[in-house]
């Protein structure tokens, strides 16, 4: 038990953290899109909600949350979707910091020093923009466990498709996945590698980024992720929106600290 206690205060903190009320502007459209999937079938294609871009159409791979939020929203409320984020966020980051390397406590006091710099966004409460930070945080955990075990590595796959069909940031798993190529490539021209775990690694990375191709959209959810980065979307979406200097600075320097 007492080996526990790390963790157990870590679970503890962090549920304490993001148990906060849903304040996301965007609750409204993601919950009638949900409902729309469940009740009718049908997907949030085109926008039919706001006046800002009325009409415009989206390939937005957000289904799997929108769910989720309906659901919880219809059976539990408002407190249920504040619950759930509160929770979800305390497994999940629990389990990253678990991971990393070094001292829990001075992991969790990174941790929470980076949400307080993040409180911007996460501070808004169950979003969908949260999923993808939760997808990327499982990312690197499979990474660090696939050094030990190589085995794990092979659910980057099923990963990666249900990323793609949570949320738009799944991008940031294919960034990964060529990261993790290139990692393996050096340490095979070191030969510190054999070639057949080169071969593995090189399979598990294209069969992780044709997995995200199996969504309602297909190759489209590429093209939104495109869309992002141009006039009116980069300039309407707070994520995408281009930090300021000191944010480069302070992002970057903590990086490479």
């Amino acid at each position: 038990m007492v080996k526990k206690l790390p963790l157990i205060i870590t679970f503890i903190v962090i549920f304490s953290i993001f148990l906060i009320p849903l304040r996301d502007t965007d609750f409204g459209w993601h919950y009638r899109c949900g409902q729309l999937l469940i009740e009718k079938g049908r997907l949030c294609s085109v926008n039919g909600f706001t006046t800002l871009l009325d009409g415009y159409r989206w390939y937005s791979p957000s289904q799997g949350y929108q769910i989720i939020l309906y659901l919880t929203s219809k059976i539990f409320g408002f407190l249920g979707v504040t619950f759930f984020y509160a929770l979800s966020a305390a497994m999940i980051f629990t389990l990253f910091i678990k991971l990393l390397k070094g001292n829990t406590y001075f992991n969790l006091i990174l941790f929470t020093a980076l949400m307080w710099l993040s409180w911007g966004i996460v501070g808004l409460g169950f979003r969908s923009q949260i999923v993808t930070l939760y997808f990327f945080t499982v990312f690197l955990g499979l990474i660090e466990i696939g050094e030990r075990k190589f085995k794990y590595l092979f659910l980057l796959v099923p990963l990666m498709f249900f990323w793609s069909n949570f949320h738009s940031g799944f991008f940031l798993g294919n960034i990964l996945t060529l990261l993790l190529v290139a990692r393996f490539l050096v340490l095979y021209l070191k030969r510190s590698i054999s070639k057949d775990l080169m071969i593995r690694v090189l399979i598990i990375t294209i069969f992780s980024n044709l997995a995200t191709l199996i969504n309602p959209y297909g190759v489209q959810i590429y093209h939104e992720v495109l869309q992002h980065t141009k006039v009116p979307l980069n300039t309407l979406i707070a994520e995408w929106v281009p930090p300021n200097p000191i944010q480069i600075f302070i992002v970057a320097g903590a990086t490479l600290i």
